[in-house]
């Protein structure tokens, strides 16, 4: 538990990370013909670290993707290749379970 009231059912219910200690909000991102993101991140630690990013888009749609980054591990995430994020606009939510290091880069 990450002692933020809510049980691990509640937290899946609302799809967040259950034991979220690092939380990270990243506004107006986009994909399409015209728009490209991504998002980067690190591990600067000793020990693994899983990341759960959520992309909430103006209908409502909330895609999710896991990330697990072994220690001192880059990852980018292209939302672009992700179920439902082809072609939208969307604010992103990272939960990580430890410190990692987060950056979007938004290019067009």
């Amino acid at each position: 538990p990450d002692a933020d009231g809510r049980t691990n059912r509640q937290e899946f219910e609302a799809q967040s990370h259950p034991r979220g200690t690092f939380t990270r909000y990243f506004a107006e991102g986009a994909t399409g013909a015209f728009f490209n993101a991504q998002v980067a991140l690190v591990n600067p630690g000793a020990q693994t670290v899983t990341a759960l990013l959520r992309f909430l888009t103006p209908a409502g749609l909330a895609p999710t993707h896991a990330v697990t980054l072994l220690p001192n591990q880059r990852q980018t995430v292209n939302p672009e290749r992700l179920t439902g994020l082809a072609d939208a606009a969307f604010a992103t939510v990272i939960e990580a379970d430890g410190p990692i290091v987060a950056d979007r880069l938004m290019t067009w």
